[in-house]
């Protein structure tokens, strides 16, 4: 599986997009597949840039018709997508459990957590 780094700056999002589609785009997983890829993964680093503050390690695969995104930060707290009734910022979490086909985090001891998503291939 792929993995590159990225610096805590909003725009790593933009830098992770084009890593996803340079790794997925070969493999013609379809552009529905790709473009959800892509919205997830911006999302995910986004996130992890704004509240864990820290560099994000992305890692991507295409297994058994299944794409999976994991975004690696140094925090250790738990996101939680808002109550449905929260005001319009901080909705990326909820972008993700709708746009993914599966999704969780995983929380690493003192050395920060993994949040994950799933997306079937074409």
């Amino acid at each position: 599986m792929p993995t590159v780094c990225f610096a805590p700056h909003l725009a790593s999002a933009q830098a992770a997009r084009r890593f996803v589609e340079d790794e997925l785009r070969p493999e013609a997983v379809g552009e529905d597949a790709l473009f959800r890829a892509q919205l997830l993964v911006t999302e995910l680093v986004t996130n992890a840039v704004r509240h864990a503050r820290s560099p994000v390690e992305l890692t991507v695969a295409n297994r058994d018709g299944r794409i999976r995104i994991e975004a690696r930060d140094n925090s250790t707290a738990r996101p939680a997508p808002p109550r449905v009734d929260a005001h319009t910022r901080h909705r990326g979490l909820l972008l993700v459990q709708d746009l993914s086909e599966n999704w969780g985090v995983d929380v690493q001891g003192h050395s920060g957590k993994v949040v994950w998503c799933e997306v079937r291939a074409a």
